[in-house]
């Protein structure tokens, strides 16, 4: 489940690095670093199960990084049997030191009750301890959670602080390329949550994600195009990028695809074959759902 926090893992290894004085302490966040080297495969093979052991020794030596980065190995599977309950435990041995990422996927289990039942009031504590130090997804989720009242009292003003923070700490990796925060910007620009409600610039942000392959940006440009939101209504364009989300298995897309296709609308003979391809394979899936 770890995402993409390369920028705040820098920031506590450069930390940590200006603080370790002895041998013994640049060993183990060499350990740690080896573990990076083989989990992306960076000068060496990628190996996980090489790149676990290399974080489990560093963890024994109470690196907190290492603790983090562990779970995540546990979280997906990667070079260990995939357990959710102990990628948890991992987390939060981490997240009680400050480790942000770990704090952040620490709410998140209790959000969704991944590995844990799910309990709202400790994933808003864990999703505020993220926030507060500059993560920019808790911070949307804390947003949501006050809009809704889930695990805190509801708050409109307290929601609308975070969605605003939120959306100008995604903008500043928007603007660098990120199509994770680009997608989030169109959901904010969209909704009017932490912006001004601005459809164009929704699918401005959707489109840069989009093009990057982002399937759940495909779909909503795919909308946009559909329903005339922020572009020229283009039925064509549409089903363009319906199509390309539905290749990724984003449901939304291969719902609307669906619908237009029974509904008889006019696809073009071009994209056509592409549709009932696609139509094709979900209804394989739906009748051999363990194939």
């Amino acid at each position: 489940m770890r995402k993409n926090t390369e920028s705040n893992n820098t920031a506590q290894g450069q930390h940590v690095k200006e603080n370790l004085t002895t041998a013994k302490a640049w060993k183990i966040f060499s350990q740690f670093k080896l573990g990076v080297c083989y989990e992306e495969g960076i000068v060496v093979p990628q190996d996980y199960e090489k790149a676990v052991e290399c974080y489990t020794k560093a963890a024994e030596m109470g690196l907190v990084e290492a603790f983090y980065y562990l779970g995540s190995c546990y979280d997906m599977g990667k070079g260990v049997p995939q357990n959710f309950q102990k990628a948890v435990e991992l987390y939060a041995e981490a997240a009680i030191h400050g480790c942000v990422g770990a704090q952040f996927e620490l709410g998140f289990s209790y959000d969704y009750g991944h590995g844990v039942p799910q309990n709202y009031k400790k994933a808003a504590k864990w999703y505020t301890k993220a926030a507060e130090q500059g993560e920019a997804y808790a911070q949307y989720r804390m947003g949501c959670f006050y809009e809704e009242g889930l695990g805190v009292k509801k708050d409109g003003r307290k929601a609308s602080k975070w969605y605003a923070i939120a959306m100008e700490s995604f903008s500043q990796t928007a603007e660098q390329g990120d199509a994770d925060a680009q997608l989030r910007l169109g959901y904010g620009y969209s909704s009017g949550r932490g912006v001004p409600q601005n459809t164009k610039k929704a699918a401005e942000w959707f489109a840069k994600a989009a093009e990057q392959g982002n399937a759940d940006a495909q779909y909503n440009l795919g909308a946009c195009y559909e329903f005339g939101k922020g572009v020229k209504r283009s039925f064509k364009t549409a089903i363009k990028w319906y199509i390309k989300a539905a290749e990724q298995e984003n449901d939304d897309a291969c719902y609307r695809l669906a619908v237009c296709y029974i509904e008889q609308r006019n696809i073009p003979q071009d994209q056509k074959e592409a549709v009932e391809e696609l139509l094709r394979k979900m209804m394989n899936n739906i009748e051999e759902p363990n194939s």
